[in-house]
């Protein structure tokens, strides 16, 4: 079970509890009762973030390992049940929203098309 302090207990003790943080365990910190941070050390988190990736180059990965276009999948079977059928939605200026199924990209975009 994690040690837990109040931010302001934690703020009048913060060398003590981060030395608690450095060779212990996590320290809880809370505010009017409830969790909201945990302080931890640098070597505990240095572990708990080896190996992880951003999603950028979570993204290119997928790419890499699965090509999109051979997998055949359809938007709008995919999206049948979530996306607005109702005719396109005018807004500011000389600009019309389309929907997906108007749009012919190798990935799912919006599509902005200016009107004539």
């Amino acid at each position: 079970m994690l040690k837990s302090y109040s931010i302001a207990e934690a703020k009048n003790r913060l060398p003590e509890i981060v030395h608690q943080a450095e060779h212990e365990s996590p320290i809880q910190l809370t505010r009017r009762g409830k969790p909201v941070a945990v302080l931890l050390s640098q070597g505990e988190y240095e572990r708990l973030q080896k190996g992880k990736i951003n999603f950028w180059e979570a993204y290119l990965a997928f790419r890499e390992r699965y090509q999109l276009a051979e997998l055949d999948l359809d938007p709008d079977v995919i999206f049948a049940d979530i996306r607005d059928r109702s005719a396109p939605t005018e807004h500011a200026g000389d600009t019309k929203l389309l929907t997906l199924a108007n749009c012919v990209h190798t990935s799912a975009q919006l599509c902005l098309i200016k009107k004539v």
